[in-house]
């Protein structure tokens, strides 16, 4: 399925980044990647609003938690639904306003069914 939707993939860790990149290029999105949650704001501010993000939570820099608490003080941005990826446990990460909140490593197909579902 071609589309010219924009996944938002805020990942740290390089490799990891690249893979959902790649995956989800082929899948048809177009992918905006940053490496922690400071290129992923400058990326909002200055760009066209993705259809979803697909954020990590423990970042240099910014982390997924404070990116979040700005994104969703912001009406425009707030919006714009979130997947939370962490090495804790779902439990353990405090946002209700994410769309889901996955544990890693991520099941890349359950994953993908969430993005073409809400893109």
């Amino acid at each position: 399925m071609a589309t010219t939707h924009t996944v938002l993939v805020v990942e740290d860790d390089d490799e990891s980044r690249q893979l959902l990149t790649e995956i989800l290029e082929l899948e048809g999105f177009s992918v905006a990647a940053a490496a922690n949650g400071a290129e992923a704001w400058d990326y909002l501010r200055q760009s066209d609003k993705p259809c979803m993000i697909v954020l990590d939570i423990f970042m240099p820099i910014m982390d997924g938690r404070k990116f979040r608490s700005l994104q969703l003080q912001d009406q425009k941005l707030a919006k714009i639904p979130t997947i939370v990826v962490s090495a804790l446990d779902p439990s353990a990460i405090n946002d209700p306003a994410a769309l889901k909140v996955f544990r890693k490593p991520v099941d890349i197909n359950v994953l993908l069914e969430v993005v073409k579902h809400n893109c």
